[in-house]
């Protein structure tokens, strides 16, 4: 939900390049309203920002920032968003080693590719530098803490970022999301609702599922089945999805139709191409798949969907959905082990402590 962090301590001058700094000043208000439009726009401002001034670091570091929302922001595709995002960060750290925030962008990038140790350290290195700054508290609370079960650690990050940066409409979301995993809808709904007044679009993925979600566990699911309907892709609805959802939420109304949900899901699931099953949508289905209890098709979706990921040498991100209260079952089957050690999260564990709730004996995850 939130980008990769961008800001920086540095006290030297970003660039002498008047405009090149005009251009990069512009493209603050874009990434606090992340449109598709306004993110392509950030990016052409900044390209346009750096070959005036090749040595202009911030305009790197804001590249790789763009390009890291571009991953995150699953209805906006990028190719090789994360190989080249880590290029630019690189590329700002090369130019300016002072320059913290890009640690923070590379502590979100290792996230992405499960190399959490590496994660948390670059994290680390950016916090040292910049111990008030919300945007790095936010990538570690969503992408690190969150992900790993750490759900009590990334509320607290989330809640201390939207005090530091109280007017951003990201970081709202955030906080909205955080109070879905604890149960409390209705603040929920405050938090999202406010950040659709200062900017968020109501559209983009993000938003979508926790509307549904709020609206499922209230029981309304004839608005949550148009919330996830109104914003299906082309390929999604193309490959039945709209019929996918209508029967989803007429299992959760009447239990007599849940095995003809399971079948319309299976076959929606069926006939999209491997590329359009994006990561948003796998995991749409592994939270539904579950609550008909088809926990074998849950897991049949996740294992297929890392190994997706493996092959852009990632595995996914934000996998907060793992520790909602709706996951229970899938967590507590015997598989989950072997889904969290494709995670490569148990390294991690040994070091930094089980997930809430849970124990970790001798490299094996108990859920309780």
């Amino acid at each position: 939900m939130g980008g990769p962090a961008l800001s920086s301590a540095a006290r030297t001058p970003a660039t002498r390049d008047v405009e090149a700094y005009q251009l990069f000043l512009q493209t603050k208000s874009l990434n606090q309203r992340p449109t598709e439009y306004n993110l392509r726009a950030s990016l052409e401002l900044l390209q346009r920002a750096i070959e005036r001034d090749p040595a202009f670091a911030r305009a790197w570091q804001g590249l790789a920032m763009i390009r890291g929302c571009y991953f995150t922001m699953l209805d906006y595709p990028m190719p090789d968003a994360l190989v080249l995002a880590e290029r630019d960060a690189r590329r700002a750290l090369d130019l300016e080693p002072a320059l913290a925030g890009s640690h923070g962008i590379l502590g979100f990038i290792n996230a992405c590719r499960g190399k959490w140790l590496e994660a948390e350290a670059e994290l680390a290195v950016a916090l040292a530098s910049l111990p008030d700054d919300p945007e790095i508290w936010l990538v570690h609370a969503i992408y690190v803490a969150q992900s790993a079960g750490h759900i009590g650690r990334a509320a607290d990050e989330v809640e201390a970022a939207c005090r530091l940066a109280p007017l951003a409409p990201t970081f709202a979301l955030n906080v909205a999301a955080q109070k879905i995993l604890a149960g409390d809808d209705v603040e929920a709904l405050r938090w999202i609702e406010s950040a659709i007044a200062n900017g968020v679009p109501r559209g983009i993925g993000p938003v979508v599922d926790m509307i549904e979600q709020i609206a499922r566990r209230q029981g309304r699911y004839t608005d949550a089945s148009r919330c996830l309907g109104d914003a299906l892709s082309p390929p999604l609805r193309v490959a039945g999805g709209a019929a996918a959802i209508k029967a989803f939420y007429a299992a959760l109304s009447d239990g007599s139709c849940v095995a003809n949900a399971i079948r319309t899901l299976q076959s929606w699931e069926a006939n999209l191409q491997i590329e359009d099953l994006d990561l948003r949508a796998a995991q749409r289905l592994m939270r539904w798949y579950t609550l008909l209890g088809a926990v074998d098709l849950a897991y049949n979706t996740g294992f297929r969907t890392l190994d997706r990921c493996a092959v852009g040498g990632t595995v996914g991100v934000a996998w907060g959905l793992l520790w909602m209260t709706e996951m229970r079952a899938f967590r507590q089957d015997v598989r989950f082990q072997s889904l969290v050690e494709r995670l490569a999260l148990i390294e991690f564990w040994e070091r930094y402590g089980p997930p809430d709730g849970s124990e970790l004996r001798d490299g094996v995850l108990i859920c309780t």
